[in-house]
Parts: structure tokens; C-alpha cells; sequence
């Protein structure tokens, strides 16, 4: 059977830049082996549709409208008024609109709205809508009270009392709801009965395979996009709480944070003993395999951690708190070592350090399951399944 999807993202899903852009390439390539795809995805001004097209070329049809930041910030003020989440406002462009409808009239059969930001450009007459939630929205707000600074801080507190409700809109809408992981589904969903399914990301392992590379010894690595504060949190608490611990122990550890978009408080780490900020690195599944260990200290958040998964896809064993190994689940078994508190987190650090014979057990463990679960050919399988029922309907 073939199904004709027509995918809406917030942004293109090139450059692989960011865990949505990350997200829709990896859709898009999978959705692409039940049928064409289309893409409607807003593009910044300074971004190249023909780059973006040549990114993704198992893409068939594109629409390329460019978000202008100056009607953006008109949409978020009045959003500001009214009961609306930022998250919708800011992308709500009637270019968009338009594009959804053009590629309608074009000949579709499914649509994927990616996000709940893209779901106000459907017309209520579409195609099946399926709703990629990806990590919970309202599970991550209500998670990061307290926590964001900044305008940032204040856009989450306003957002939070919102995004629930658009959230459990889009459900209702929804002919059907994917979500990351199990967790966040029950979360969401808290027995509503909206059909649903579960939508793993895909690891590309062809790019995050084992290196011919030693570890650097000693060496805890942390990799994550430092903007969102819940990377900045980990990087922070990382860095000031848990590995002073680890270096009582181990005197040699040492700490290397990864990842773009470093704010002043992420930089000013760089002066604590043992602490190097790396900044953006151009090829992360090297700068992971280098590391002995990596670790991934969330204290809030929802979905599943990308570079846990890319950690282990490359052979590093990853060190996690029990917010992150669950929604990763049970089948990482060995793969994963957990830590809830800063003692027993930093606990489990030294005691990889100290065992290369467990680290390497771990290491082809966390292949493996990495294989079974996150694969492009395992992850989408549920989903893809999904997709073509509804299109059968």
C-alpha cells in the first residue's frame, strides 16, 4: 500500500541541528519508505531552501515559507492576550496555511502535524491528522517550575498554564497521537482513551557506530544542545555537585561539556577544577567515543535523551538518573547504569572508571539494545504501521 504523508514541522529537518530537526529528518526518511512525502516546514530568512532540499533528498514535494521574525513577535503579543500558547503564535504564519492547502489539493492521504505548534495550519477538513507530540510539552513545563531564567523563565511561566490545553486539544483533534515514549503517553493521555502510539527515535547508526578511538581516560563527557535549560541544569549540577564527588575518589576525572549555544553560566564552569566547556563539536559520535563515560543528570524534562541513545550507539556507557532511564525503559537493562541521588550518581561514575572490564560489557550492551530498539528499521515500526491504517480507512 501506498501512503502519500504530507509532514509540518516548525522548522526544516535540515540541518540536523536540534532534537525537532533531528526528529523530522528521521520521519520523513521513514515515512518516505510507505510512500511520497511532502514537507511544509518554516525556514528562517537566513536559511537555504535549496541546502534544506538537498538535506533530505528522500523528500518528494517541499513548501518553504520563511517565518519573518518582525510578524512573529506580533503573533506572540497577541498571544499574550488571549488563552494561546507562545508555541502556536510564534509559528502560525498564513503562509503555512496556505502551503497546507496547496499540498492538500495536491493529493494527500495522511498528514503528520509535528509538534502542537503546526496543528493550527490544518483546515478542518483535511486528510487523518496524526500528532507527533515528540516530548511532552506539558510534562516538561510543569517539570522545569522554578528552573528557566531569564526571558526564557518567564516565557515557560506563561506558557505553562497553556500548553496542557492545546496539548488536549490536539488530542481530541487527532485521528491518532505519537508520542516518544511510553511515559509521556500516560502522562498525556491520563486514561482518556485517544488512540495513540509510540514513536521511539531513530538512531542513525551508520553515522553513530564504534570508533577505531581509546577513550580518553578519566574522561566524563555531557553533550546536549545548552540552550534548553534543562541541559544547562544538568551541565551546571554536573559540574558543581556531582563531580566534585566523583573526584574524591578519582582525583584524574575530569569533566567535558559538549554542545552549542553555551550561556555565561555554562562558560563560567570552564574555571572549576577539572571542568573543560568544548563548545559545539563537529562530529559528535567521535567526540562520544572519546569519552570513558558520559552522563546524563536530568532532573526535569520529558521524552528520551538523543544522546544517551548516540552514546551508546558508538560503545560509551552512559551514567543516568532515574528521570532519564525511564522514559528509555527497561529493555536498556545493562546498557544503562542509574543514579538518583549526587552520591550514588557519582558513585556509579567511579565505579566505571575504575573497571574497564565492566565498561566494556556495558559498552557492547548498550549496542545492542541500541540496535533492537532504536534502529531505522526497528524504531518506526509501530508507527508506520499506524500511519498506513489510518490511510486504509
Amino acid at each position: 500500500m501506498v501512503v502519500r504523508t504530507l509532514l509540518l514541522c516548525s522548522r526544516p529537518p535540515w540541518p540536523l541541528r536540534g532534537g525537532d530537526r533531528v526528529r523530522t529528518w528521521h520521519l520523513a526518511r521513514a515515512l518516505s519508505t510507505i510512500g511520497p512525502v511532502g514537507v511544509v516546514a518554516l525556514r528562517g530568512t537566513d536559511e537555504d531552501p535549496a541546502a534544506i532540499r538537498a538535506g533530505a533528498p528522500f523528500v518528494t514535494d517541499w513548501w518553504l515559507p520563511a517565518l519573518r521574525k518582525p510578524e512573529a513577535a506580533l503573533r506572540s503579543a497577541g498571544a499574550l492576550l488571549e488563552d494561546r500558547p507562545l508555541q502556536q503564535a510564534i509559528y502560525d504564519a498564513p503562509e503555512a496555511r496556505a502551503a497546507v492547502r496547496e499540498a492538500i489539493a495536491g493529493g494527500v492521504d495522511v498528514i503528520v502535524a509535528h509538534l502542537v505548534r503546526t496543528v493550527p495550519w490544518v483546515p478542518d477538513d483535511s486528510p487523518p491528522l496524526v500528532v507527533d507530540v515528540q516530548d511532552a510539552l506539558s510534562v516538561q513545563y510543569e517539570a522545569s517550575r522554578g528552573k528557566g531564567r531569564g526571558w526564557r523563565g518567564l516565557a515557560m511561566a506563561v506558557e505553562r498554564g497553556r500548553i496542557g490545553k492545546a496539548e488536549a486539544a490536539a488530542l481530541a483533534r487527532a485521528d491518532l497521537t505519537a508520542f516518544i515514549c511510553g511515559r509521556d503517553r500516560d502522562a498525556v493521555v491520563n486514561g482518556s482513551g485517544a488512540p495513540t502510539t509510540i514513536a521511539p527515535p531513530i538512531v542513525d547508526l551508520e553515522t553513530f557506530r564504534p570508533r577505531d578511538v581509546e577513550p580518553d581516560a578519566g574522561v566524563i563527557g555531557f553533550l546536549g544542545n545548552l540552550r534548553s535549560a534543562s541541559n544547562r541544569d544538568m551541565a551546571v549540577h554536573m559540574a558543581r555537585k556531582i563531580l566534585p564527588l566523583v573526584r574524591s575518589a578519582r582525583p584524574e576525572a575530569t569533566l567535558r561539556i559538549m554542545g552549542i549555544e553555551a550561556g555565561a553560566d555554562v562558560r563560567a564552569l570552564a574555571k572549576l577544577p577539572g571542568v573543560t566547556v568544548v563548545g559545539p563539536v563537529e562530529d559528535a559520535a567521535d567526540a562520544l567515543a572519546r569519552c570513558f563515560v558520559t552522563v546524563c543528570p536530568l532532573r526535569f524534562g520529558s521524552g528520551v535523551q538523543n544522546k544517551v541513545l548516540e552514546s551508546l550507539a558508538v560503545g560509551t556507557p552512559a551514567v543516568l538518573t532515574p528521570e532519564a532511564a525511564g522514559a528509555i525503559g527497561p529493555r536498556a537493562g545493562d546498557a544503562i547504569a542509574v543514579g538518583k541521588l549526587d552520591r550514588s550518581f557519582a558513585m556509579a561514575i567511579v565505579e566505571l572508571l575504575a573497571n574497564p572490564q565492566d565498561r566494556a560489557r556495558r559498552s557492547a550492551a548498550g549496542r545492542a539494545f541500541v540496535q533492537a530498539v532504536h534502529s531505522p528499521e526497528a524504531a518506526p515500526a509501530e508507527f508506520l504501521a499506524a500511519v498506513k491504517e489510518l490511510a486504509a480507512r
